[in-house]
């Protein structure tokens, strides 16, 4: 159900031709429904119902779908229907569209922009890609240090319709340097003839415009706020981001790095516009990469089989995926531990020698509670107590093993730059099954004397 009419009756409306009653159902429903429509529509059927929203509508409802929808309607647009649209969308939201359309379609809208706007959006698109600058929006409501809270209350209706919030005022001084902010909720209630400045809090948090954008997450997420005011380096206030788009971030880091620890290119694309050819390549690009990783894991068998007995090959290699189950495992749940907590901010790179005496030591007790387990199965299967200390001593090794790679690569790649996303999984699990098989292997000429 999509609003109060199914989908086949709206389709059936569109078939009909019956555009009045289309035009009525389509005012009554709530602007996200009739995105969420739209989309799932076919070209032809979207532009037909965007043109019967009401205008006050309009706008809002095409912020609100998503890219590859909203480029095919701007496409079919003329210019007449496309210029009020792109100058009504929020300064945000349309740096969002411009920097995924293709070139022409760019420089086509940013043409049908007013002059004002156009510098608006050239200025945010000039901002590095993910950085704050091309989430922030200009429409924010600042006030001077020297105001008495009547004047900014006055001034704050004047523009309020026009702002993206009004929640937080800030404070500038004559050359716009950011110097205050004062909530909505301290200027209502205060004295209309007392200084703005006696409500104000100094000194407060902002965020650098060229600044990741997941360092924008950080900080709301930790100062629980509604909004974060974003400077140059002179500390002149430029804009704000809001908690919104933020979110908007958020989600998209999450599938991103869900999407690398599973061994997939990243995409920005919901599943069902992403083409079988482009899902396709960017699946088999890492099966490939891993297929020819896991080459090492069988050189590494391969290169002891020779030193090693037929019959005791045979027996020792049924325990070889429990090892290698076991120590890909525990390097997987220490890199997911460490890539959550350097996302979060809980730790950096610098706390390495903590983390690594921490997880050594868990490693080797868990090590030592799985070893026990390891060498009553061998002692059932094979009935050989050596094989089953080798088995034993050889998973306290690569667990502790695992644990130490799953910590240090993750903190290696964000010590250099690199998604630290990039050391888990698949990838993580190839390296601690070559290290592991090693092990397994030395400690079997160690222990049994071959």
């Amino acid at each position: 159900m999509i609003g109060e009419i199914q989908l086949p009756e709206i389709e059936e409306l569109i078939a009909s031709r019956n555009w009045r009653a289309l035009k009525t159902t389509l005012a009554e429903w709530q602007p996200h429904d009739v995105a969420d429509l739209l989309e799932i529509l076919n070209p032809r059927d979207r532009v037909i119902l965007f043109r019967l929203l009401p205008k006050a509508m309009a706008t809002e409802v095409f912020e609100r779908m998503e890219g590859e929808a909203q480029r095919e309607l701007l496409e079919a647009f003329s210019d007449a229907e496309a210029a009020p649209i792109l100058e009504e969308m929020s300064p945000d939201d349309r740096t969002d569209l411009l920097e995924e359309l293709p070139h022409r379609v760019t420089r086509r809208a940013l043409r049908l922009l007013s002059p004002e706007q156009r510098k608006i959006a050239q200025s945010l698109l000039a901002y590095p890609h993910d950085s704050v600058g091309r989430l922030m929006t200009p429409d924010f409501a600042k006030v001077k240090k020297h105001w008495l809270c009547g004047q900014a209350i006055k001034h704050l209706r004047s523009l309020a319709l026009n702002k993206e919030t009004i929640y937080y005022l800030y404070v500038v001084d004559d050359e716009n340097h950011l110097i205050g902010v004062i909530s909505l909720r301290n200027l209502v209630l205060a004295d209309p003839e007392s200084p703005l400045w006696d409500v104000a809090e100094d000194d407060p948090i902002s965020v650098s415009a060229v600044s990741d954008q997941e360092e924008a997450v950080k900080i709301l997420r930790r100062y629980d706020l509604q909004a974060l005011p974003v400077v140059d380096s002179a500390n002149h206030l430029l804009g704000i981001v809001t908690f919104d788009d933020i979110m908007d971030v958020q989600a998209e880091e999450t599938t991103e790095d869900m999407q690398i620890m599973a061994a997939i290119v990243p995409t920005e694309k919901p599943y069902f516009e992403t083409s079988f050819s482009e899902i396709f390549a960017k699946r088999a690009i890492w099966l490939i990469i891993l297929g020819i990783a896991g080459i090492f894991s069988a050189s590494v068998i391969r290169f002891y089989h020779s030193s090693l007995p037929s019959d005791l090959i045979v027996g020792l290699a049924f325990f070889i995926p429990l090892l290698m189950g076991t120590g890909g495992n525990a390097g997987s749940q220490v890199a997911a531990l460490m890539i959550r907590s350097l996302a979060t901010g809980e730790i950096i790179p610098k706390d390495f020698l903590q983390l690594a005496k921490r997880e050594l030591l868990m490693g080797i007790v868990l090590g030592i509670c799985l070893a026990l387990v390891g060498f009553l199965i061998a002692w059932i299967v094979n009935r050989d107590p050596l094989i089953g200390i080798t088995l034993g001593l050889a998973m306290v090794l690569t667990i502790a093993t695992a644990n130490f790679v799953g910590l240090s690569l993750p903190l290696l790649f964000k010590a250099v730059g690199l998604d630290p996303a990039f050391m888990s999984g698949p990838i993580l699990t190839t390296i601690t099954d070559v290290l592991g098989l090693i092990i397994y292997f030395n400690m079997t000429h160690l222990i049994l004397r071959i």
